[in-house]
């Protein structure tokens, strides 16, 4: 593992490796070393977290060895962990990810918990209701699959129809095993398709979406393994940051009944002009919510008009 490493495989323990995994990651200033390492050696020893601690005198093979160096050498080369392990935990979900999608993170999670809010308040008392008119719904850019899966699998009895939609025919691969794996195939359908071209007036009662937001300048400054790992168009909101937005949002205010919802993941500075942008009479009840690290991140609105 290094100029360091002791020749006896026998000498290097689940602890040992551990231990200098982390502080080989620090060094080159890896994120949560410790957990990218223990993710790593969960990975490749195909056991739980918390086995590593049950078991941290277990020496690793020289196979074992062999596989975990070269994990450890493409994470310091900026190779994103999820990638290497090829999953990311996602609420209630365990997501296939790679560098055809997005990886889900945990500020999306909120974007799901305040749209399940509204649900719960506007609709949930007609769950289970067979005379009750149930939803529909698209997931714009769905990439993983995560939001309209979570959905499914938290708000399952509200919808009639739950779809997710992306440009990328490689995304929708993605997302397609992503319902399969989460046992969510019967109730979501993924297809091909940009933004929501192929949706008529009043078809929807929720648009939710991640949408690219990163400024094209600005795509230049983030991290080599979001601007090298990740897919551009899922992240280039062009110039602005706003144009695709502003784009969803003019398609948004058509396809969704009277009283429809729309909720969008926002970048940390864009929640005043989002929230101006929604200012016009197509709009009413505007919400502009917080991450847990104080930022703008999630802007909700309803169309104007009486409930259909």
């Amino acid at each position: 593992m290094g100029a360091t490493e002791v020749k006896n495989p026998e000498l290097w323990t689940t602890k040992r490796i551990l231990e200098w995994t982390r502080s080989y990651f620090e060094e080159r200033g890896v994120d949560s070393p410790r957990l990218c390492a223990e993710l790593l050696l969960t990975h490749v020893l195909s056991v739980e977290r918390v086995d590593l601690y049950l078991d941290y005198e277990r020496p690793l093979s020289l196979s074992e060895r062999d596989q975990y160096k070269a994990l450890v050498k493409m994470r310091t080369e900026g190779v994103p962990v999820q990638h290497l392990i090829g999953s990311q935990a996602f609420r209630y979900l365990d997501l296939i990810v790679n560098s055809n999608v997005l990886i889900p993170r945990p500020e999306t999670e909120i974007l799901v918990d305040h749209v399940l809010r509204v649900l719960d308040e506007e609709f949930s008392s007609n769950a289970g209701d067979t005379d009750a008119p149930l939803l529909r719904a698209a997931d714009v850019g769905t990439g993983s699959g995560a939001l309209i899966l979570s959905l499914a699998k938290e708000a399952k009895f509200l919808f009639s129809s739950l779809v997710g939609l992306d440009i990328s025919a490689d995304a929708i691969g993605v997302a397609i095993e992503n319902a399969e794996r989460n046992g969510l195939s019967d109730r979501v359908e993924f297809r091909e398709s940009d933004l929501l071209s192929d949706y008529s007036p009043g078809d929807l009662d929720l648009v939710i979406s991640n949408p690219p937001y990163i400024p094209t300048a600005d795509i230049s400054e983030l991290d080599i393994e979001v601007r090298k790992h990740e897919p551009m168009s899922a992240l280039d909101g062009g110039a602005t940051g706003l144009e695709i937005i502003e784009r969803l949002m003019d398609q948004a205010v058509t396809v969704l009944r009277s009283g429809g919802i729309f909720a969008i993941e926002i970048g940390f500075d864009q929640g005043p002009a989002v929230v101006d942008m929604l200012s016009s009479p197509s709009w009413v009840r505007t919400e502009l919510h917080q991450d847990l690290g104080g930022m703008d991140r999630v802007v909700l609105a309803r169309k104007a008009g009486t409930v259909e």
